[in-house]
């Protein structure tokens, strides 16, 4: 954004902030659709190797693109969904990343498998922490307390 700027319209906003939050859907039939926004075929290569890093589902390998996020098979727990919302905002490639107290109630590894990537990204992007709470897995460069 421009310095000299203060009226943004929401297409500017959109365009700078990608937002994690439980409260936000994932919109798909399957993993693939909802996280990647262009679900070309060149993209899978892309989205498998966050989802590695992420540590999302690796005893699926192969189909775990196509898990279903409407049916049954598999149930994804809340820290799948949340790891699904990380890369989904993370595959933007916006520069600001605001999370929402994502961190709740998710188990110990999963915690620590979003951290090591939201650490690696700390160069290239602005990460944004709302929360009452911050997990020791994740550097932070400034707290701001209000």
């Amino acid at each position: 954004f421009p310095s000299h700027d203060t009226n943004f319209n929401p297409f500017q906003i959109r365009k700078a902030f990608t937002f994690v939050s439980k409260g936000l859907p994932l919109v798909g039939e399957h993993v693939f659709e909802a996280i990647s926004f262009y679900t070309s075929e060149d993209k899978r290569e892309k989205v498998t190797k966050l989802l590695d890093r992420l540590k999302f589902h690796e005893h699926f390998l192969n189909d775990r693109l196509k898990i279903s996020l409407n049916g049954d098979r598999p149930r994804l727990s809340e820290t799948d969904l949340i790891k699904l919302s990380f890369a989904r905002a993370i595959l933007t490639g916006k520069k600001t990343i605001i999370l929402d107290n994502p961190f709740e109630g998710l188990d110990e590894s999963g915690i620590i498998a979003i951290c090591d990537v939201l650490n690696s990204l700390k160069s290239k992007r602005t990460i944004i922490l709302i929360s009452p709470t911050c997990p020791s897995f994740l550097h932070i460069d400034k707290k701001v307390t209000i």
